[in-house]
C-alpha cells in the first residue's frame, strides 16, 4: 500500500489517498468503520489547515494505527514529536475548587484553556473555538473510548462583562472526545499502555487544541447529551450551516466591536461531561474559564482573541465567578437539585443614589438535566417596579430548542420570569446545562435577603427550588402580601395566593396572609 506523506509533501496528497481508500467504507454496514472514516478524514483536513499543530498530528497518527495504517502512523508520530511541547503549568495546588479530588474513581477537571482560534465571521457572526487540556485527578482511570459512548463530550462557551452585567454571548456544541494521550501536563503521569489510547490514567492529562475542537464531523448537539449521567448516543447529529459558523462559539459582531463596548471584559469557558465521572460523583468541578481580549485594528469589522498577559486559566469553576472577581459586591448562590444537577445565582444591586436600585441576576446551569422554566423574585406590593429585562444566548447550527425570549410577569407578590412548561413544548427555551440567562429590574426599595425560586422545566420531583438571594425590601412584611393594597390582608389577597398553587411560595402565601389578616399597620417612619 501506498504510504502517507509527511511534512515537507503536501497533505493534499494524503487526503487524496485517504478518501480513496476509505471510499468503501462509506458504505460500509458497520457504523464503527463509518465513524472511523470520518474522523480520520477530519483529522487529515485539520492537519493539512494547521501542519504545525502538535495535538492533531499525534492523534492523526493515532488514528491512522487504529485504522490498522502501522507504517504510517509511526511516521506521523515521529513528525509529531519534532514539534514543541508545552511547558507544564498547572498545580494541582492552583485549583480553586476541587473538592472532589481524591474521592474514589476518574475526576475529570479542565486545567488549561490554552489557545483559542478565530476561525472567520459570515452574517455579522464570527466564529471560534477554544483549546482544553483535561486532567484525570481521581484514582482511577477515565474511559476514552471514541467508537463507544464511554468518551467524555467537551463544550465551550464565551461571555461578556459590561457596566456591571456578565451575560452569556456565545455559545459551542460539544466535542465528542477519543484517544487519550496520557501526558504529563498535569503531574507525572505513569501509562501502564502507552499503545492503548481508551484510557486517561490518574494523574495524566489529554489535551485537544483549538483546531481539533472544531471538526465539524466530531461535533454533536447539545440536546443529545444528559449533562447529569453523563449519558449520549453513540451515533450523534453533526451541525449545519455556514461551514465557517458551524458547531463553533457564536459571537455577533455588535458584542464584539469596541467602540460599542468600551471597558468590556471576555471570558471563555470549557466544561467536561462523561458518565463515568458522573457515575462517581465527581462532575461538581469540571468547569474551567480564562479571561481573553479583543484583538481589532481599529477599522475592520474583524475581531479575534488572545490571551491578556499575567492572566490563566481559573480551574474548577464556572465562569460565572469571573463576575464576583471583578465586582466582590457581587453574591452567588449554589442551588442544588435533588437527584439531578446544579446551578449558581449571581446578584448584583446596585443603589441609584436616588431613591431607586438597580436589582441585576445572572443564573447558570452548569450540569442540571431538569433545568428550568421559571425565574422569580418576591416583590414587596408596594413597590414600583420598572426597567424589567431579560437575556439568553442563541443556539444555532441545527439545534432544536426554541430561542423565544421569557416572558415576564409581576404577580402574586413576586417578579416572574418563565418559558413554556415541559408538557407544552419539550423544546421550550428552558435554561439548560451550560448556559447563563440574566433577568432584571429597578426597584424604588432597598436590599434584603430574600428567598427567590427557580421552577424546574423537566417533571419529576420538585417544583420549586429556593435559594437565598437579594430582593426590594418591603416597607411593611404586611404590605407585600395586600395585592390589591387595598389596606387589608383579606379574602382578595387569599384568592390572589391560590391562584398561583404550585408555584413558588403556596405555602408561606397562605400562611402570611392568614398571619396577617386584617388591617395593615402603617409603614414605620
Amino acid at each position: 500500500m501506498k504510504k502517507f506523506v509527511v511534512a515537507g509533501v503536501a497533505f493534499s496528497a494524503a487526503a487524496a489517498l485517504l478518501a480513496s481508500e476509505l471510499t468503501a467504507r462509506e458504505f460500509a454496514t458497520d457504523a464503527a468503520e463509518a465513524r472511523q472514516a470520518a474522523l480520520l478524514q477530519g483529522l487529515v483536513e485539520a492537519a493539512e489547515n494547521d501542519p504545525g499543530d502538535r495535538v492533531i498530528i499525534k492523534r492523526l497518527a493515532f488514528a491512522l494505527r487504529d485504522a490498522g495504517f502501522e507504517e504510517d502512523a509511526a511516521l506521523w508520530l515521529e513528525h509529531a514529536a519534532s514539534l514543541p511541547t508545552p511547558e507544564p503549568t498547572f498545580s494541582a495546588d492552583d485549583c480553586i475548587d476541587c473538592t472532589q479530588r481524591g474521592l474514589l474513581g476518574p475526576d475529570l477537571l479542565v486545567a488549561d484553556l490554552q489557545d483559542v482560534k478565530r476561525h472567520g465571521q459570515s452574517s455579522d457572526i464570527t466564529a471560534f473555538t477554544i483549546g482544553t487540556t483535561a486532567c484525570n485527578m481521581g484514582d482511577m482511570p477515565a474511559l476514552w473510548e471514541g467508537a463507544t459512548v464511554n468518551h467524555p463530550v467537551i463544550g465551550a462557551n464565551a461571555f461578556r462583562y459590561l457596566d456591571g452585567r456578565f451575560e452569556q454571548v456565545g455559545m459551542s456544541w460539544l466535542k465528542h472526545g477519543f484517544s487519550a494521550f496520557n501526558e504529563d501536563f498535569c503531574s507525572a503521569c505513569f501509562n501502564p499502555d502507552p499503545e492503548s489510547t481508551g484510557l486517561l490514567h490518574p494523574g495524566c492529562s489529554d489535551p485537544y487544541s483549538a483546531s481539533l475542537n472544531a471538526i465539524a464531523s466530531l461535533l454533536g448537539p447539545r440536546s443529545e447529551v444528559n449533562p447529569t449521567d453523563g449519558t449520549f448516543p453513540l451515533d450523534h447529529d453533526i451541525p449545519a450551516g455556514n461551514s465557517t459558523l458551524r458547531g463553533r462559539i457564536q459571537i455577533a459582531n455588535a458584542d464584539l466591536h469596541p467602540p460599542d463596548n468600551t471597558g468590556a471584559q471576555y471570558f471563555v469557558e470549557g466544561f467536561y461531561i462523561s458518565s463515568d465521572d458522573s457515575a462517581a460523583g465527581n462532575n461538581l468541578n469540571n468547569c474551567s474559564y480564562r479571561e481573553v481580549a479583543v484583538v481589532w485594528n481599529g477599522t475592520n469589522t474583524t475581531y479575534s482573541f488572545t490571551f491578556p498577559g499575567g492572566t490563566s486559566t481559573v480551574t474548577g469553576l464556572a465562569a460565572i465567578y469571573a463576575w464576583q472577581a471583578i465586582d466582590p459586591a457581587v453574591e452567588i448562590a449554589t442551588v442544588d437539585i435533588p437527584g439531578d444537577g446544579r446551578l449558581y445565582v449571581g446578584c448584583r444591586v446596585t443603589d441609584n443614589m436616588d431613591g431607586t436600585w438597580d436589582y441585576e441576576y445572572a443564573v447558570y446551569n452548569m450540569n442540571s438535566n431538569r433545568a428550568a422554566r421559571g425565574f422569580v423574585i418576591p416583590i414587596p406590593g408596594d413597590a414600583t417596579v420598572t426597567n424589567v429585562g431579560f437575556t439568553d444566548v442563541d443556539y444555532h447550527s441545527g439545534e432544536i430548542y426554541d430561542g423565544t425570549d421569557w416572558s415576564d410577569n409581576r404577580l402574586a407578590g413576586a417578579m416572574r420570569w418563565t418559558t413554556n412548561d415541559h408538557a407544552t413544548d419539550p423544546t421550550a427555551n428552558a435554561l439548560r446545562y451550560g448556559t447563563l440567562y440574566n433577568y432584571r429590574f429597578t426597584a424604588d426599595a432597598p436590599p434584603m435577603p430574600v428567598t427567590g425560586s427557580l421552577l424546574p422545566f423537566l417533571p419529576g420531583g420538585e417544583m420549586h427550588i429556593d435559594f437565598t438571594t437579594q430582593g426590594p425590601t418591603p416597607s411593611t412584611i404586611c404590605k407585600s402580601w395586600d395585592f390589591d393594597d387595598n389596606g387589608f390582608i383579606d379574602a382578595l389577597d387569599l384568592a390572589q395566593v391560590l391562584s398561583f398553587w404550585q408555584e413558588p411560595y403556596e405555602a408561606v402565601g397562605i400562611a402570611s396572609v392568614l398571619s396577617f389578616w386584617g388591617l395593615c399597620p402603617e409603614p414605620a417612619q
